[in-house]
């Protein structure tokens, strides 16, 4: 059966509400707790700059869903997984996206 890409959207989102929105949230306020400087310029950030940025602007959420869902339907489609990475924590969340989207059945 082929599935389209709306309902695995439907089902990506599904897990993010119950799963993915969490992982994310506890792992932005964990960086922001351990890397409190942020001038809104990028400060001194240890890691460049962009991911200091991200976290602090609240960003990550909204970043790490787009590279998660592409990650997702890859893992459904019985894909490699091929997506740009956010170089941080939060890829362990597209990690996540991905294996459930290879366990995912319609």
């Amino acid at each position: 059966m082929m599935v389209d890409r709306d309902q695995l959207v439907k089902l990506f989102d599904d897990w993010w509400d119950e799963t993915g929105a969490d992982l994310v949230s506890a792992i932005e306020g964990e960086y922001c707790e351990q890397h409190p400087d942020y001038d809104g310029e990028g400060g001194d950030a240890s890691d460049g700059g962009c991911v200091h940025v991200m976290m602090h602007e609240g960003e990550a959420e909204g970043m790490t869903y787009d590279i998660a869902l592409e990650a997702f339907i890859q893992g459904y489609r019985g894909e490699e997984l091929d997506v740009d990475g956010l170089y941080c924590e939060l890829d362990g969340v597209v990690g996540k996206a991905f294996s459930r989207g290879k366990c995912c059945v319609l």
